[in-house]
């Protein structure tokens, strides 16, 4: 098993998201980030420059009642577990 964390983010792309995803992205963790803006996931995704089995972002809109049961499937489809979860209301 990898002993890396697991890090999911909802809401990645708010600032509060942005500085959760860098700080554990320097520690090499492995990031789920899900966000709204599709545009804002993908610059973040590429600034991050993490390598693809490392990293699994998705637009995903929370508000909508099947969003967080896929986002769950695809996180546990690609990392087997959550070891951090965090969301930014701001942008929930």
């Amino acid at each position: 098993m990898n002993d890396q964390r697991v890090v999911v983010i909802a809401g990645a792309t708010s600032p509060t998201g942005q500085t959760i995803a860098r700080r554990f992205s320097a520690e090499k963790a492995s990031l789920a980030l899900f966000s709204r803006d599709g545009g804002k996931l993908s610059s973040l995704r590429d600034e991050l420059s993490l390598p693809c089995e490392q990293v699994l972002f998705e637009a995903f809109d929370f508000r909508q009642g099947e969003a967080a049961k896929k986002a769950a499937q695809l996180v546990k489809e690609k990392f087997q577990r959550c070891d951090i979860l965090s969301k930014s209301l701001h942008e929930l």
